[in-house]
């Protein structure tokens, strides 16, 4: 029988190692991948930040507006708000106090404590008014008070209505 089994010192064994030139082209096809796939792994990322940043927004927006609603159902009247105009703050009178909500610098405030931060203040969207509805039943014309306004991150608009007590 024939020896099949190469001799100890062969050509094939003695190459077991990498040339520079090897080496270097790995480097090249590795450094091409991940310049091409670094973009997309960005942009995902800041997609991710951007989404949270918006969902923070949206439940600020929606809890001022839960707040806002509150305080206007418990108010006794509305203390020196002109009626059909838009306006950037509102003053709510109860027995024992006053709370005045504003939009201003990008945030809207309930007595100087922020509930919302990225508002959009410029826009047309975001205003408080003041209405007189006539009552379910009854032909009185009571103030209603409207809050309208817009998130800058997502741009949606939010809506809240109530009258006082």
């Amino acid at each position: 029988m024939a020896n099949v089994l190469p001799p100890r010192h062969s050509f094939a064994r003695a190459m077991c190692g990498s040339t520079l030139m090897e080496l270097v082209l790995t480097v090249v096809i590795f450094a091409v991948v991940v310049a091409a796939v670094a973009p997309v792994i960005a942009m995902g990322l800041r997609a991710v930040v951007e989404g949270r940043e918006m969902a923070a927004d949206e439940a600020e927006a929606t809890l001022a507006l839960e707040r806002f609603v509150r305080d206007v159902r418990r108010a006794q009247s509305l203390a020196g708000t002109p009626e059909g105009v838009k306006v950037d703050g509102i003053t709510l009178a109860f027995t024992d106090e006053n709370v005045t909500y504003e939009f201003a610098d990008g945030r809207l405030s309930r007595d100087g404590q922020v509930l919302a931060r990225r508002v959009a203040t410029g826009a047309e969207e975001t205003f408080f008014r003041v209405d007189r509805i006539p009552a379910e039943g009854d032909n009185e014309r009571k103030p209603h008070v409207t809050m309208s306004l817009r998130t800058t991150a997502s741009g949606v608009p939010y809506q809240a209505m109530g009258a006082p007590r």
